[in-house]
């Protein structure tokens, strides 16, 4: 536990064996693989060999879920609890994703009698695509200085975080706490009800004061 931390073993609540692999940025450290199934034994072993090594250095984390846990394998599911849990993470997020462009391209069909010089008939087509996509995050705003921070930055702030894109903020404070306990916050008074609490004043889901 002091090593891995306990957030680490939350992954056995979805997953009944875990891999880690693992590369030192020093140079010629070796790729290593650590794995366990939630027991009370693990194996760490030499991984060059592997048919997707790490090119440079950094860590895979590779998760066998269990049969009651396959909703983690849609990608609707890892936006939303990323979105939820880690919206204000600085560092880049990517998912791998599909997802469908459409585009113009000439129809065989309809230009078959096609006139010279006439403008050839176009169809639209699907093309599915899939790779990583990098989510869009907000910047932690109550972390900076009050003065730093504009009107324009509180209020696309205040849209993106509460997903408020149709309301404005009629209100907002950007204040400091120091002494026994710290903290940095940022309350906003909507400009009009979420339409959450206009349905249930105390729904513990609303998530409108939030802490990180």
């Amino acid at each position: 536990i002091g090593q891995f931390g306990v957030g680490f073993y939350s992954a056995y609540l979805v997953a009944d064996r875990v891999e880690v692999v693992t590369k030192s940025m020093q140079p010629g450290s070796p790729q290593l693989r650590w794995e366990s199934s939630a027991g009370q034994s693990f194996t760490i072993a030499d991984d060059d060999d592997s048919d997707d090594p790490i090119e440079t250095s950094g860590t895979r984390i590779i998760l066998h879920l269990k049969d009651d846990s396959l909703q983690y394998m849609e990608t609707s599911k890892v936006e939303e609890l990323l979105k939820r849990y880690s919206e204000f993470i600085e560092f880049p997020i990517n998912v791998w994703k599909e997802t469908t462009e459409y585009k113009k391209v000439p129809d065989d069909e309809a230009n078959k009698d096609l006139a010279e010089g006439e403008e050839p008939k176009m169809k639209t087509v699907p093309e599915t695509k899939v790779g990583y996509e990098q989510m869009e995050n907000a910047k932690p705003i109550w972390l900076r200085s009050p003065g730093d921070v504009t009107e324009e930055e509180y209020d696309e702030f205040y849209k993106t975080a509460f997903r408020s894109s149709y309301d404005e903020p009629m209100k907002h404070t950007h204040f400091v706490l120091e002494g026994q306990i710290e903290a940095k916050a940022v309350l906003y008074i909507p400009g009009m009800l979420p339409f959450e609490l206009s349905k249930d004043m105390f729904d513990e889901n609303a998530r409108n004061i939030r802490l990180y």
